[in-house]
């Protein structure tokens, strides 16, 4: 089951943000870049497969809805 993380007044979207890089193996330490606009997360960067895209977009399901959610990431 995923992590679920509340947005509250008291954080900030970038925060929280952090702290799902921070925890999440399929996105620490590989060529990843989240860009917080708005309410919206963008993630670009080069992974090595479709599987490592898809489950850095699940990453952040917990946090925000999907539709705020943009996964720029190209399969190298």
């Amino acid at each position: 089951m995923a992590t679920q993380y509340y947005l509250h007044s008291s954080h900030d979207l970038d925060a929280l943000v952090s702290s799902v890089v921070k925890h999440n193996l399929h996105l620490f330490g590989r060529n990843i870049r989240l860009r917080v606009a708005g309410q919206s997360v963008i993630i670009t960067g080069r992974v090595d497969s479709y599987f490592q895209k898809q489950m850095a977009q699940e990453s952040f399901r917990g946090l925000l809805p999907l539709d705020r959610l943009q996964n720029d990431l190209k399969v190298a």
